[in-house]
């Protein structure tokens, strides 16, 4: 597969090309085209240019692809739906490496509430910053990493920006490089 072109920012699409590389984002923003198929990743996410287009265009075909397809508006759109194999059977089967777990405190979320939203449902932020950002879940990831990282560069995924200065500043106590890359923050500064 190497006829390819990508739409991106200002670049000039090549209309000769088989395939065409986009993010949906950037696709939606410029004038529509006819596509033989078009895979959408993280199709969970609602876009409502794109599910025009659908509803505009039914004989094109889309094949959404997620890691979470619980929104309850996907049906809709998507019409059927593939299930990979589980995780385990994943890894026996060398497609995915084997992961260790280093957490001898696990926080209790039993007890949260949670909210329906355009992916199905999910925990009230708030709450789950509350626990999350609690000094023994923090205290506990930067001493999991302090004993277990082996000073490798790491990504911490984490509740949203408030979770992570303050688990970027107890990374910094303990004398550690770390900052937080949200959104906001350029492309070249994310590089560096």
């Amino acid at each position: 597969l190497d006829d390819i072109t990508l739409q991106w920012a200002d670049n000039e699409l090549d209309d000769r090309a088989l395939i065409t590389i986009s993010s949906v984002d950037t696709m939606i923003r410029r004038e529509k085209r006819t596509y033989d198929l078009v895979i959408v990743d993280e199709c969970h996410k609602r876009r409502a240019k794109l599910l025009e287009w659908m509803d505009e265009f039914p004989d094109e075909r889309y094949l959404g692809l997620s890691a979470t397809p619980f929104a309850d508006w996907m049906g809709n759109y998507y019409t059927g739906l593939a299930k990979s194999k589980p995780m385990r059977y994943l890894i026996e089967h060398d497609r995915l490496a084997e992961y260790e777990i280093y957490a001898p405190f696990v926080p209790d979320t039993s007890g949260l509430r949670t909210k329906a939203g355009s992916m199905g449902n999910d925990f009230i932020e708030s709450d789950l910053e509350a626990i999350m950002g609690d000094f023994k879940v923090i205290g506990n990831v930067v001493s999991n990493w302090l004993e277990n990282g082996e000073n490798r560069l790491t990504m911490a995924l984490c509740v949203n920006v408030n979770h992570a200065n303050h688990l970027m500043v107890e990374f910094q106590k303990a004398g550690v490089a770390a900052e937080v890359i949200t959104a906001k923050v350029k492309i070249e500064e994310r590089h560096r």
